[in-house]
């Protein structure tokens, strides 16, 4: 009795272990150059990229990975007191792991070499609700296919373009392409929610609207996305570029409201991390 009791003890323990998935290598160093104003900073690489078995993230803030690390825009994030050093960050993906491994992954780099802790909390706030407009959705149902990764995917990948110039994104995921002041967005196999959340990660980035964008269509599937709109940094008018194009080559509308938001608090996070 006494064996068997030590063997399930010894069989739990290994099965918890292979359980909590790790990056096989994790190097994080000080960044060498800031990066620019516009954002140019962020990761590739990892499931289903040109570079499966490696992401590289190259001058990115604690705040990115901690928003990417647990799939939340960075509006969301709260209790960070910058200024925070840029980190150059090498990490080898083990075989086999998914998206929703390598997020695991980070969560665990952050909380070990960090020590990051954090809370979710509820608070009201202005943003940005998704809504149908009066003329209808224009967005297709994605094809009935085998779907590779369920995913979408924060990390940001290199893609072919297709014959109109727009990105050709990965199942599951969105990818964005910029030419001269125009974005191309694309996305293939994700909910309406999923793209409210690209939405609010796009206008954060690149257009500088820190709001929230809920889901408001009451829209259920999965859809193929392509869009495009005109990039004004410099503009007072610099959110309606992307919401007419919304309204005219999708037939959504995002209106401002207030709404009850579930938000990310740091509690804390070291700004630097322990030793390689």
């Amino acid at each position: 009795m006494r064996t068997l009791i030590l063997l399930f003890i010894l069989l739990s323990g290994l099965v918890w272990e292979q359980s909590t998935p790790a990056f096989e290598v994790v190097s994080i160093k000080l960044a060498k150059s800031e990066a620019s104003a516009t954002g140019n900073f962020g990761c590739t690489g990892g499931p289903h990229s040109s570079d499966p078995g490696r992401i590289t993230c190259n001058s990115t803030p604690i705040g990115a990975l901690i928003a990417m690390a647990y799939g939340i825009a960075g509006n969301r994030l709260a209790g960070l007191k910058p200024p925070y050093p840029r980190f150059d960050i090498i990490a080898k993906v083990p075989d086999g792991a998914t998206w929703d491994d390598v997020y695991e992954m980070w969560r665990n780099v952050l909380m070990d070499r960090f020590k990051l802790q954090v809370h979710r909390e509820k608070r009201r706030m202005p943003i940005y609700l998704m809504v149908v407009a009066k003329g209808g959705v224009k967005v297709k149902h994605a094809r009935d296919e085998a779907n590779t990764d369920d995913s979408s995917a924060l990390v940001p990948q290199l893609a072919r373009l297709d014959r109109d110039g727009f990105p050709i994104a990965p199942s599951g995921s969105s990818v964005t392409s910029f030419r001269k002041n125009t974005a191309y967005f694309s996305a293939s196999k994700i909910t309406m929610e999923q793209f409210a959340s690209d939405m609010e990660s796009r206008l954060s980035i690149q257009q500088g609207l820190n709001m929230p964008v809920i889901d408001g269509t009451n829209l259920n599937g999965k859809y193929d996305f392509r869009l495009m709109w005109e990039v004004r940094r410099d503009s007072p008018d610099t959110e309606f570029a992307m919401f007419s194009a919304l309204e005219d080559q999708l037939g959504l509308k995002l209106s401002r409201t207030d709404s009850q938001v579930e938000i990310l608090v740091v509690d804390h996070v070291d700004k630097l991390p322990s030793e390689n």
